[in-house]
């Protein structure tokens, strides 16, 4: 491989592995109780909340990020969160 294409190949792969978003996690206590929120895509993340994992679905929010499923809804913006599971409502700070 001549050298320019050898440079232009590795050139690539570092931009494309910089565009690579990777998953987050992001930890809470609601009402004294640790939950663990983990961004999978721009679409769906996992809440880990009781021994229970809950897949949510992203929904578009006038401010802050918002996670819903049939049952459970998740709402942050800055340090604060709020969860609600089957109408029980949880006040969440990041950990």
């Amino acid at each position: 491989m001549k050298p320019i294409k050898h440079t232009t190949v590795i050139i690539a792969l570092i931009v494309l592995t910089a565009c690579n978003k990777q998953p987050s996690i992001n930890n809470y206590i609601c009402d004294n109780a640790p939950a663990k929120l983990d961004i999978i895509s721009n679409k769906q993340a996992k809440l880990s909340f009781y021994d229970h994992d809950y897949m949510l679905n992203h929904e578009v929010s006038a401010s802050g990020s918002k996670y819903i499923n049939q049952e459970v809804l998740f709402w942050s913006k800055g340090e604060q969160a709020m969860l609600i599971i089957k109408g029980k409502k949880y006040h969440c700070n990041t950990s």
